[in-house]
């Protein structure tokens, strides 16, 4: 079995890890669940983990079976994509809160304690789903902007800045035109 501190660099060795599966393990699932003898040997799972070798479509659905994926998701992600649905421990769930997003967080910066390539891509489905619960929470009440607050009337300032600035750049060079955009 993979050490926890090791770098994960597979969908699958996540799933197998979250688990504590070993590469026998995940083939006798396979077996198990659909009658493929090719699959029952754990040298054909490390094959696909290290991606010299695709299960094939009998393999993965049997496997995602297992894992309670939906046929549909494997069909519409492909391997290994399809394996990134799987961690039902992400807080993906609720309303979007400071509380929500900071239990996220939470999760991402200690996954990339143990492993600092593959955190985001294991937890994007948790990322997605907090970002399209943000997209649809209401605004905030309008009314004057405190410290911190950016209004539409901030961001048309803004903008109309930074057109000029970049008309400055243009016309005399970005040394020039340094301190103002500072300022």
């Amino acid at each position: 079995m993979t050490n926890p501190g090791d770098l994960i660099v597979h969908p699958l060795t996540a799933v197998r890890v979250a688990r504590g599966w070993t590469l026998a393990d995940v083939a006798e699932i396979i077996r198990r669940r659909c009658k493929l003898n090719m699959a029952a040997r754990r040298e054909k799972v490390w094959r696909w983990e290290h991606g010299t070798a695709t299960p094939e479509r009998a393999a993965q659905y049997a496997l995602a079976g297992e894992l309670d994926v939906d046929q549909a998701l494997v069909e519409a992600h492909g391997w290994p994509g399809w394996l990134l649905m799987v961690d039902p421990d992400e807080p993906t769930g609720g309303a979007w809160t400071p509380a929500s997003a900071a239990t996220v967080l939470d999760r991402v910066v200690s996954s990339a304690a143990m492993d600092r390539r593959g955190f985001l891509l294991l937890s994007g489905t948790a990322a997605t789903n907090l970002a399209m619960l943000w997209n649809g929470a209401p605004p905030a009440p309008a009314g004057g902007a405190g410290p911190g607050r950016v209004t539409p009337e901030v961001l048309g300032h803004l903008d109309s800045r930074l057109a000029a600035l970049w008309r400055l750049d243009d016309l005399l060079g970005g040394g020039a035109v340094l301190d103002a955009g500072i300022a």
